[in-house]
């Protein structure tokens, strides 16, 4: 795989890109800024780029949609030290198809990179991958033989946003006990086995929308 790595921390990206290219990966560029990412990918032939979530001077999800507008053959994968739910559902609305944790170790990483590569979305941040197809997911809301209700896909948007069952049922005004009700049919109806699993689902078929920064490049 050709790739790029854009993360601000330096000592991080050193020794990660030693460990990729030990393992026979080709690193294109190791950036600093975003702005930086997209402008090589813009030029160069990359097939995923490798991007931190958080900046000093904000998040980077802008970014995932410029990376993709000048290269739409790349992908991007997410790195981020933080597992929120509605920071990974920010990062796959913005058009990532591969999301990890930054403490991930690199076989793992490498293995989320080589299963991106290979077409599929994957969220890793712990436990066993999440995997889907990402062709495929953007197409399973037409085929799902039991609807989403209203107010399961009030549920859906909730779990996006990371909300906690007992956050949920309060602000819903429901028992706690009927929430989890819900969200067990959500999953159920979505055949998925996991809340992050319903949340990257939910986002690449269209289920939910998420909204993320619309934010322009600060270079010329």
């Amino acid at each position: 795989m050709r790739l790029v790595l854009c993360d601000d921390h330096r000592l991080f990206t050193d020794a990660l890109v030693v460990s990729l290219v030990d393992r026979g990966q080709s690193v294109i560029a190791c950036v600093t800024d975003p702005n930086e990412a997209v402008r090589v990918v813009s030029r160069r032939h990359v097939d995923i780029c490798l991007m931190d979530v958080h900046f000093p001077d904000g998040d980077s999800y802008w970014a995932v949609r410029a990376v993709l507008e000048a290269a739409p053959a790349a992908r991007v994968v997410m790195l981020s030290a933080d597992c929120d739910h509605s920071v990974i559902a920010a990062a796959l609305a913005a058009g990532a198809t591969g999301f990890v944790l930054k403490r991930a170790s690199v076989d793992v990483i490498l293995e989320v990179l080589q299963r991106v590569h290979a077409g599929e979305l994957v969220v890793r941040v712990g436990g066993p991958l999440t995997r889907l197809s990402s062709t495929s997911a953007r197409r399973l809301d037409r085929r799902f033989p039991e609807p989403l209700t209203d107010r399961e896909r009030e549920v859906v948007r909730r779990l996006v946003l990371g909300q906690a069952t007992e956050t949920m049922a309060k602000e819903m005004g429901i028992r706690y006990s009927t929430a989890r009700t819900h969200i067990q049919n959500v999953l159920g109806k979505l055949g998925v086995h996991s809340k992050l699993e319903a949340v990257a689902l939910a986002v690449n078929c269209g289920i939910v929308s998420v909204q993320t920064p619309q934010r322009q490049s600060m270079s010329a």
